[in-house]
This record gives C-alpha cells, sequence and structure tokens, in this order.
C-alpha cells in the first residue's frame, strides 16, 4: 500500500506539531508539508502531490477560496477542514 501524502495547514504551531506526531506514527501516512498561513499553503510546492490536505477553516487565517485553490492546484486532493468554531451560522456558511 502507498503511503498517504498529506498536508497539514493549521495556524497553531501546537496544534500542527500534535497532528503531525499523532498521524506520523501511522506508516501508511507521511507528512510532506505544513502550512501555517494561508500564503504558505498557496506557495507551497508540495501540495501537488498531496493525497489530503487537513486545514483549519476559521474566519480568521484559511478561508473557503483556499479549499478552492488546493483543488484547482490538485483536482485529486482530499481536503478535510477542521475548526473550533461551533457556532451554527459558521457551519453552515461553509458547506
Amino acid at each position: 500500500m502507498a503511503q498517504i501524502k498529506l498536508i497539514i495547514a493549521d495556524s497553531s504551531f501546537l496544534i500542527r506539531e500534535g497532528l503531525k506526531s499523532l498521524l506520523s506514527s501511522n506508516k501508511n501516512i507521511q507528512v510532506i508539508s505544513e502550512a501555517g498561513a494561508s500564503e504558505d499553503l498557496k506557495k507551497s510546492k508540495e501540495l501537488k502531490q498531496a493525497d489530503v490536505l487537513i486545514i483549519d477553516f476559521t474566519e480568521s487565517e484559511f478561508k473557503p477560496e483556499d479549499i478552492s485553490n488546493a483543488l484547482i492546484m490538485n483536482p485529486d486532493i482530499k481536503a478535510l477542514a477542521i475548526s473550533n468554531q461551533i457556532s451554527e451560522p459558521f457551519i453552515l456558511g461553509v458547506s
């Protein structure tokens, strides 16, 4: 089985490191890049090679267009949006 190539995009260094540590313990997952800001994600050369993008979806840092841009650069990438926002209007606005 080929390794799943993953990018973690989150403004929090602690969250990125925690996810990287957790996911790297699985031999079938390889974290190939991380981004701490929207601009870092846009400049990521690894985006074209990634299978999965885990992205922090907040109103302040990463936005819906960041996922759209990732899909334009790599139409085969799967995106998993995570957030600490629990308000219903925010969640419904993402759909």
